[in-house]
């Protein structure tokens, strides 16, 4: 499959959320709603058009941790083939969570921080795109510092 090259393509829409913090705003959380205007959806293949989301964000003594849901509406991709032809895929709505953890200590001047992602942990879904990340479950791992 190869993505079809557009003269011209836009993305417009708005994206909204509100949220209530609790406890010294230690711990907030969030409501969201996105809806997107795709012109061409060769050029943006695989684009939501809608996404809601619920948030939960808790930030006590250099330690968070971020649980962050969301559903994703359909996904269609235009995609040219290698004779040239088009294909069309579409992609069911898909909902799936999301958790963020990481801890920061100071040390004199410096900062070190730890952080662990991981992306779509609800991930029952057998799709498999050759080629593409769409939906797939991934482990993130980083560390650093700053001074």
């Amino acid at each position: 499959m190869l993505y079809d090259n557009v003269d011209n393509a836009q993305i417009s829409g708005f994206e909204g959320s509100g949220g209530i913090y609790f406890f010294d705003k230690k711990i907030l959380a969030e409501l969201g709603l996105s809806r997107y205007f795709i012109s061409e959806q060769a050029a943006f293949p695989f684009k939501s058009e809608s996404k809601r989301t619920l948030s939960l964000k808790v930030d006590h003594a250099g330690y968070s941790l971020h649980l962050f849901h969301f559903v994703e509406s359909e996904q269609i991709g235009l995609l040219r083939k290698i004779d040239g032809g088009w294909t069309e895929v579409e992609l069911p709505e898909f909902s799936n969570l999301d958790i963020h953890a990481s801890k920061h200590f100071e040390v004199g001047s410096a900062r070190l921080f730890v952080n662990i992602s991981l992306r779509n942990v609800l991930n029952n879904d057998e799709l498999i795109l050759s080629g593409l990340a769409i939906r797939d479950r991934r482990y993130y791992v980083t560390a650093g510092f700053q001074f």
